[in-house]
């Protein structure tokens, strides 16, 4: 029976330890969701800058 016990406590930790990778994982790729929706939106209004340059005649 405590081998039982053993077995189940041992098995209860390593589902613990997969859940904080698991949540780990997950928090990493939401912070770079984050990032690349950044940079997106910094990339869109510099050729929207460089768009209304050009038809101002600032750049050839």
């Amino acid at each position: 029976m405590s081998l039982l016990i053993f077995h189940l406590g041992y098995y209860k930790r390593e589902v613990c330890q997969w859940s904080d990778y698991i949540s780990v994982a997950q928090d990493e790729d939401q912070r770079l969701s984050v990032q690349q929706a950044r940079l997106r939106k910094m990339l869109t209004e510099q050729g929207e800058n460089l768009e209304e340059s050009r038809l101002k005649g600032q750049i050839p």
